[in-house]
């Protein structure tokens, strides 16, 4: 083999493996983000549901590897008398349920969904 013809098959590879890179970086990157509400009779629990699907499903990507929002519960709390609180308990799961995180939050409706929003964006960035 001469020198040249190992020049240009070192580029030819050099090629394909810049075009196969290429191909990685612009495949379709996020999640297909989806909200389960345990509690769907709860109106608290559809609030939370409705901000979470509202800022996930600007996100959301199909082809991307699934991540759920579970809203387990939301309950009341009454941290000093004559106050109270209510409090969400969510779980991010994969597509075929397997646990990856979960949370707990009592600041209020904003606060709250903003956490598990970003917790579920996290999520999907680690993947």
């Amino acid at each position: 083999m001469t020198a040249h013809n190992s020049l240009r098959i070192s580029g030819i590879t050099l090629v394909v493996v810049a075009a196969l890179s290429a191909t990685s970086c612009s495949s379709p990157q996020g999640c297909n983000y989806s909200v389960i509400n345990h509690e769907p009779h709860s109106s608290f629990a559809q609030h939370y549901e409705v901000n979470a699907q509202g800022a996930l499903a600007k996100d959301s990507v199909p082809e991307g590897p699934a991540i759920e929002l579970q809203l387990i519960t939301v309950q009341v709390e009454f941290p000093k008398p004559g106050t109270r609180a209510w409090r969400v308990f969510y779980a991010l799961t994969d597509s075929g349920k397997r646990y990856l995180s979960s949370g707990t939050c009592a600041l209020g409706l904003q606060e709250c969904s903003k956490m598990m929003i970003d917790a579920a964006r996290a999520e999907c960035h680690a993947k």
